[in-house]
């Protein structure tokens, strides 16, 4: 399911949507804007997967995530993930804490 939707978001991304004319470069479209991707929920799993495929191509990409599903990522991948992946987990929701 997430896996899936992330997949297909970012072949849409690199086929219809080239996102470096519009952040990088010289004459960038939104010069000196940064990319930021959110998502609540089983959205926050599909940004938080998304910021990393987006990484090697954006490296200053950043995730919000609120309430996103434990079970998202590994301990170890989780771990890693924490320099650009931000997740608000709001008090007793259980989502975020399975």
């Amino acid at each position: 399911g997430v896996l899936s939707r992330v997949n297909w978001i970012y072949k849409d991304l690199q086929e219809n949507c080239n996102l470096h004319p519009l952040l990088e470069g010289e004459h960038a479209k939104f010069e000196g804007y940064r990319l930021r991707i959110t998502g609540h929920s089983l959205g926050a799993a599909v940004a938080s997967l998304l910021t990393l495929f987006l990484r090697d191509e954006f490296p200053q990409v950043r995730c919000l995530a609120f309430s996103p599903p434990g079970c998202t990522v590994c301990g170890k991948l989780s771990a890693e993930m924490g320099s650009f992946v931000t997740s608000y987990i709001l008090d007793t929701d259980v989502i975020g804490r399975t």
